[in-house]
């Protein structure tokens, strides 16, 4: 059970490493320092464009928002380029989905209850094949791909929930803990180094997104995280 919750922790440390590295120029750093450059002169230029008292022709605001779209066009193609060291970590991080899968159906298997497995298993197949028929009609594999960590987690509930313990959940929580505590370790370099992505009326001038895809993610993670925490070690 503890490696499963390991497995767990990496996954969650891998779910957006590569747009981590990608935000930070550690991969992909061509491209990166390209956009910094652009970045910074267009945002000079826009306090011009903004501070100036000449009056805006129409011709002119066109021109400016085109070359708005143009660099988050190209900002976006670099978040999201599969170089070699992004597929390394969305595989590893699918890799290890794959293994907790495993590991899960075993501990069901070594369970007290192999009987009711069977039936457990018929119902949740069931769900599971209309679930991701469903991800598949709407949004093709891609959709299928980026469900598959919520299909791990279900797995886990449906096959592992009964098989918890006070102690396996206050070692969860110890390790949720430290991905906290990796995040407080990045936050800086993600404040001084990091492309600014998502918009924002920050006086830091940047939203963090540490190893999540998302801003809000992020913020959710870090309070559902620490409150598992104190709940279980409150004591």
């Amino acid at each position: 059970m503890r490696l499963i919750f390991i497995l767990i922790a990496l996954t969650t440390v891998l779910n957006g490493s590569h747009f981590l590295l990608n935000r930070l120029g550690l991969i992909n750093t061509e491209s990166f320092e390209t956009l910094v450059e652009k970045n910074t002169d267009f945002n000079e230029r826009s306090r011009a464009y903004i501070h100036q008292p000449e009056t805006i022709t129409p011709e002119v605001e066109a021109s400016f928002k085109q070359e708005h779209l143009a660099y988050k066009e190209q900002l976006l193609d670099h978040l999201y380029s599969n170089t070699a060291a992004s597929l390394i970590l969305k595989s590893l991080k699918y890799l290890l989905y794959l293994i907790s899968l495993a590991l899960i159906f075993y501990n069901a298997m070594q369970s007290d209850t192999p009987r009711k497995l069977g039936a457990v298993s018929a119902v949740f197949s069931v769900f599971l094949l209309v679930t991701l028929s469903l991800s598949f009609i709407n949004f093709g594999l891609a959709g299928v791909i980026a469900g598959f960590n919520t299909c791990v987690f279900l797995t886990f509930m449906v096959f592992s929930g009964n098989s918890i313990g006070q102690k396996e959940l206050r070692f969860l929580g110890l390790l949720l803990l430290a991905t906290v505590g990796l995040l407080l370790v990045i936050a800086p370099l993600e404040i001084s180094k990091g492309i600014q992505v998502f918009n924002t009326n920050s006086f830091l001038k940047k939203r963090m997104a540490g190893f999540m895809d998302q801003p809000n993610t992020l913020g959710v993670y870090v309070v559902c995280a620490y409150s598992f925490f104190i709940v279980l070690f409150r004591s």
